[in-house]
């Protein structure tokens, strides 16, 4: 029997199967003109322009979105370059692009890519188109040099840009004059305020002048009850002088002029904290004052703020035994935020948007003695200054006051 003359550590396979040769089958032309079809297709029905110019600058090809883009209104023929007047190119100001700068030149000069040049074509009837062109080097058939390019209309995108910026022109004008006239208001609610607290000054100390003398000169024939009237007259007459003070005061810091110097807060929290105790030497409190702790600021401002939020701390730990008062300063995300902390009466977190408001009192008379008007002075300090205050507390817990300085 004769051997078979296959080798035999070849694997059979069928009949008349040619052997691998590993040689990449070469496409068709029926393939080829295929995928020319199929490329020409997708180039045609870009939403993009596609463009390309040769070596002298003559536009060779282009799809009909970069016809539309361009506005040719002419059969395409190799003497249309790309500075063409035709197509009326400039800037997006308008001004004139000399040809030198135009995308396809600077690609030709440099054989370096440009990407996101922006100009508007100006057509022959006149519509003007706004793109971005992205032009990169190319070599032709034969090998020389040449430019393709994307053009993407970018003409809805700049509408809608020039739209925004007329919104914001606009909205910045109305923020600017409601702020003028919300200064103006300001202005003459501070001057209404002067005006009416400094005008009752002189009467209301005639009323209580002249009721202190009926009591002094009359004290043997009045009764028990009326003296008790006369003395209530004179109680409310000294409340609203203080109400009228802190009315003056409050107004003459909206009116005191601005001037940034460096302020040491601690030296003036510390000399405070001295006149309270000085003041009242049988109260026993603990002040712990952060040493080198200073802003830019105007100092007769910061130091009637600092006055007001460590009187604040001094009156509302008065029933405390053992009062504790402390300012110091945490710096957050390279924020520098003061603090002035107590452990007195504190005060319901529900009504902390009534503190800074004028004449807005948590605490009854009897409780705690004031006018209301010392942390609506400090609100509108810090503000002057760029910054903001803020607090947290909780009854019979003390109460942390917080501030910025721009």
């Amino acid at each position: 029997m004769s051997e078979n003359p296959r080798n035999k550590h070849e694997p059979a396979g069928q009949p008349g199967t040619p052997k691998r040769t590993g040689r990449k089958r070469r496409p068709t032309a029926t393939e080829i003109r295929h995928r020319e079809e199929t490329i020409a297709r997708f180039v045609e029905t870009s939403p993009n322009g596609l463009c390309t110019w040769n070596l002298d600058g003559n536009l060779t090809y282009t799809n009909q979105r970069g016809r539309e883009i361009l506005g040719l209104n002419r059969p395409l023929h190799s003497k249309m370059r790309f500075d063409d007047p035709e197509f009326g190119i400039t800037r997006l100001d308008g001004s004139p692009l000399p040809a030198e700068e135009h995308p396809c030149a600077l690609v030709l000069a440099s054989n370096e890519s440009v990407f996101g040049a922006e100009l508007l074509f100006h057509h022959l009837d006149g519509a003007v188109v706004a793109a971005s062109i992205n032009a990169a080097p190319l070599h032709d058939q034969q090998g020389r040099p040449a430019v393709v390019a994307a053009l993407t209309d970018i003409t809805e995108k700049m509408e809608i840009e020039a739209q925004i910026r007329a919104m914001n022109t606009e909205l910045e004008y109305r923020v600017l004059e409601r702020t003028a006239l919300l200064q103006a208001a300001n202005r003459e609610l501070e001057a209404f305020s002067y005006s009416v607290a400094h005008d009752l000054r002189a009467p209301l100390r005639t009323i209580v002048g002249f009721t202190r003398i009926v009591m002094e000169n009359s004290a043997e024939q009045l009764d028990s009850q009326s003296r008790s009237y006369l003395e209530r007259v004179c109680n409310a007459g000294d409340r609203m002088g203080g109400l009228m003070d802190a009315l003056l005061s409050l107004s003459r810091v909206t009116r005191r002029p601005l001037e940034h110097e460096p302020v040491d807060l601690s030296a003036l929290a510390l000399r405070i904290c001295d006149e309270l105790q000085a003041a009242a030497p049988d109260r026993s409190a603990a002040f712990d004052i952060e040493p080198g702790l200073a802003a830019p600021g105007s100092q007769p401002l910061l130091q009637i703020a600092l006055m007001n939020l460590l009187g604040n701390a001094w009156k509302f730990t008065s029933h405390e035994p053992a009062a504790k008062i402390a300012f110091g300063a945490d710096r957050t995300n390279d924020q520098l935020t003061y603090f002035l902390r107590d452990n007195g009466a504190g005060f319901e977190m529900a009504y902390v948007d009534r503190l800074f408001r004028p004449f807005q009192r948590l605490h009854t008379v009897s409780e705690f003695e004031g006018t209301g008007i010392g942390l609506a002075t400090v609100q509108r300090i810090i503000e002057r200054h760029g910054g903001r205050v803020w607090a947290e507390s909780a009854p019979g817990q003390g109460a942390t006051f917080y501030f910025t300085l721009g």
